[in-house]
């Protein structure tokens, strides 16, 4: 018969229970690093810089080349802000230029909406934030903007830090909806569309 009180019998303090605990901890940690390191990579590849410029300059060329499926859309030009664009004409436009101040802000703004997501365009002064992925370089018709890429309530979003176009500056928000690969394809093509004129 054992003798449990016997001094001269090692006995591990918590017993097995410490010992389990500590190998789920173990595994823990490593499901918590392998879930960083592919969630790091997903992100690197999904937003490297080059997939965007290329894929960019790519529309760009399409557009210059009158590719049909552009040449279709509406326009819309702002004298005041300084840009026009083109978009699908299944989209609807929220325009609030009328609201805001160029001298004072916010920004003027004109949102538009389709299945595959929103862009929303703000002129004026008064811009602001900051981003903790870090902003990445995006080219829009022929001007270089910083943008910024997160997902939020299941979309894809790029807050594009506002550009200084002389008197004030022109910055963006796009949405894009599932599935993100087609639908972030077809927001560049509409991005490329786009002509500034400084003021």
């Amino acid at each position: 018969m054992e003798n449990y009180n016997n001094p001269s019998q090692p006995v591990s303090p918590g017993g097995d229970g410490a010992r389990a605990r500590k190998s789920i901890l173990k595994w823990i940690l490593l499901y918590v690093i392998i879930g960083a390191v592919a969630y790091g990579a997903i992100y690197y590849f999904l937003f490297n810089k080059n997939g965007y410029n290329y894929n960019t300059q790519k529309y760009q060329n399409n557009y210059q080349n009158q590719d049909s499926d552009v040449k279709d859309w509406k326009e819309y030009s702002s004298e005041e802000g300084g840009f026009s664009l083109k978009y699908p004409a299944d989209w609807t436009i929220d325009d609030r230029t009328g609201e805001g101040s160029l001298e004072y802000g916010p920004p003027k703004s004109v949102t538009f909406l389709g299945k595959q997501g929103r862009l929303q365009v703000d002129y004026g002064i008064g811009f602001g934030g900051a981003c903790e992925e870090g902003y990445q370089p995006l080219l829009i018709g022929s001007e270089k903007f910083d943008v910024c890429h997160s997902i939020l309530n299941n979309a894809e979003h790029w807050s594009v830090a506002a550009k200084d176009f002389g008197k004030f500056g022109i910055g963006m928000f796009v949405d894009i909806n599932k599935p993100y690969i087609h639908n972030r394809d077809f927001m560049l093509k509409i991005l490329s569309t786009f002509k500034f004129t400084p003021r």
